[in-house]
């Protein structure tokens, strides 16, 4: 029993689970409302979403074994006690895990991409796990390029389910789209959107965790941004970013959904929480006060990725 818990803290278990959240809440609040709208249902079926899923979850659990084998050496610095490859699994353990669970999500990939008629589409897959691997190897040691390369990777979760859809969408409705019967493009924006808000909120989580990490990383050799730039400019960034972040969330209400239910949304639930989080991240000193701050970060991008229900009961009304 204990070497299975371990296993899913090995794994994240509950980043899979909000990973599968959101991919449900893109799928069943954004995408299907916009097509019921238009008098069109999904393409992609239910069973090939499921192997969407599968292989995304498989390989995202790969990525994070990985990430901890080659993490060890600033583990055991910044955090001995939460450390589970060396204690609970072996080295060797390590490596066989992650080649199983990629290559599990590999074939859900391809299995996924004949499905839909085109073999090509694994390679989609296959990609993000050798780019997970190296991105732990070697790109998360260099500033801001590894904080770069994940917050990609976040980003497609949501992508990922538009990217499938539309496929089969652009297959099967080719003579309405040349016609221009059909657009498509809104609900693509919408769900480009929630990809975006996905990457720069990870983006900013990213650098306060290389903050909360420096005393590892520098043992370990590694220059991340904060390592190399230094902890205040790596606040300065994270700020910045986050004062965008917050102009973004105006421009998006101003120009394209302006109503009350989502300036109450964007207010309450998005701005007066990364206004706090800024501000406790200015004055933070301690590796508890940055945890704090990266571990609201991430309850803030899952807030964000609710508002897909907004988006569903406002379409419904």
């Amino acid at each position: 029993m204990k070497k299975i818990i371990a296993f899913f803290k090995l794994i994240r278990i509950t980043n899979l689970a909000v990973m599968a959240l959101t991919m449900v809440l893109i799928r069943y609040c954004v995408i299907k409302p916009f097509m019921s709208f238009s008098d069109l249902s999904l393409q992609l079926s239910r069973k090939d979403f499921v192997f969407l899923m599968l292989a995304t979850l498989f390989i995202a659990a790969a990525g994070y074994i990985i990430n901890d084998y080659y993490d060890m050496k600033s583990d055991k610095v910044n955090r001995p006690e939460k450390m589970i490859i060396g204690n609970v699994f072996s080295l060797n353990w390590a490596i066989y895990f992650n080649f199983i669970l990629n290559g599990i999500g590999i074939l859900f990939g391809l299995w996924l991409a004949m499905d839909i008629g085109d073999w090509n589409y694994s390679f989609i897959f296959i990609f993000t796990s050798g780019l997970l691997w190296f991105y732990s190897s070697s790109y998360k040691a260099i500033p801001l390029l590894g904080n770069l390369i994940i917050s990609i990777l976040v980003a497609l979760v949501p992508l990922l389910v538009i990217t499938f859809e539309m496929i089969l969408f652009s297959q099967n409705f080719k003579t309405e789209l040349a016609a221009g019967d059909i657009n498509y493009l809104p609900v693509i924006y919408f769900v480009l959107g929630f990809g975006i808000f996905a990457f720069w909120i990870n983006f900013i989580r990213e650098i306060v965790k290389d903050i909360e990490d420096i005393p590892g990383d520098r043992v370990a050799g590694k220059k991340t941004f904060p390592v190399a730039a230094g902890e205040k400019t790596a606040k300065i960034l994270a700020l910045i970013m986050s004062v965008i972040m917050i102009a973004g969330f105006g421009f998006v209400y101003w120009v394209y959904l302006k109503n009350l239910m989502t300036l109450v949304y964007f207010g309450l639930f998005l701005t007066i929480p990364l206004l706090f989080l800024g501000y406790k991240l200015w004055v933070s000193a301690e590796k508890k006060d940055f945890h704090f701050v990266q571990t609201g970060l991430r309850v803030l991008m899952m807030t964000g990725l609710l508002y897909a229900m907004v988006i569903c009961v406002q379409i419904n009304s």
